[in-house]
């Protein structure tokens, strides 16, 4: 195991983590997360957190770190459309698009790091596609400890989507992926941008990569931005998705040109 004395330089690369503190695990979950990436790596990060009223606090001792509030009065966390925000602000070559709630081993990250140093693949999975779901007593247990062995031992770990997940932690190389779209801002709310994103990458015939093993999700209970929206808005955004699949290569990049946010 790495230790914090010979953090592995990934100063080309900024992780990208959008917030909206919707529970007192949320908040919890995000310093975990950051606190362990900071043990091991050393890097770059952008909390763009965007509500009502600014939640979270910008002390928690992590270095590089640049936090953006966005005074937002909708419900509905327009996810693709910050993370859209996050990556005009980035000026490293890549970025690291992070869930609040992701554990990913060290060992995993470093190898999606190095690979796009590779200039082959514009998004990258740091894991195989196994998302591993964790219950509220291991998820403490790790926010106390930053022990990824606390995860590893236990046999409470729930498979949630499948063996083939495309959401949770993904990487990009950032120019390649804004050419291809960026962020889908047509797709509003929870769900299925990150389906559509691993989709429309691999019609444009952009290189998509995945690292062996698995990301682990730390517990949280489920509100309106984590969980089916009403049936008129899921409908939109399941067709833009199902369109686009049904598209082919020149057809796709002729309507990425339509895309307002471009």
């Amino acid at each position: 195991m790495i230790i914090k004395q010979n953090k592995i330089d990934f100063k080309n690369i900024t992780f990208c983590i959008p917030v909206r503190i919707e529970s007192m695990y949320r908040m919890k979950n995000l310093i975990a997360t950051l606190h362990f990436l900071d043990r091991y790596v050393e890097t770059n990060y952008i909390i763009l957190e965007a509500d009502k009223t600014k939640l979270v606090k910008n002390d928690m001792n992590i270095r590089n770190m640049n936090y953006v509030f966005v005074k937002d009065e909708d419900e509905i966390f327009h996810h693709t459309k910050y993370i859209n925000k996050m990556l005009s602000f980035v000026k490293t070559p890549f970025a690291a698009i992070w869930d609040t709630d992701v554990i990913v081993p060290i060992e995993q990250v470093h190898k999606a790091y190095l690979a796009l140093h590779n200039n082959k693949h514009t998004l990258i999975y740091p894991y195989s596609g196994v998302f591993l779901c964790l219950n509220e007593l291991v998820s403490t247990l790790f926010s106390k400890t930053l022990d990824i062995r606390h995860i590893e031992a236990q046999s409470t770990k729930h498979l949630i989507h499948g063996s083939y997940s495309v959401g949770g932690a993904y990487m990009v190389n950032v120019g390649e992926y804004i050419n291809a779209g960026g962020e889908n801002e047509n797709i509003y709310g929870w769900g299925p941008e990150d389906v559509e994103r691993n989709a429309r990458i691999q019609i444009l015939e952009l290189g998509v990569k995945r690292i062996e093993g698995p990301l682990y999700h730390l517990f949280h209970t489920r509100g309106l931005n984590s969980s089916r929206a009403e049936p008129e808005i899921e409908m939109k955004k399941i067709k833009e998705f199902c369109d686009i699949c049904g598209m082919t290569t020149s057809e796709l990049r002729e309507y990425i040109k339509t895309w307002s946010w471009l």
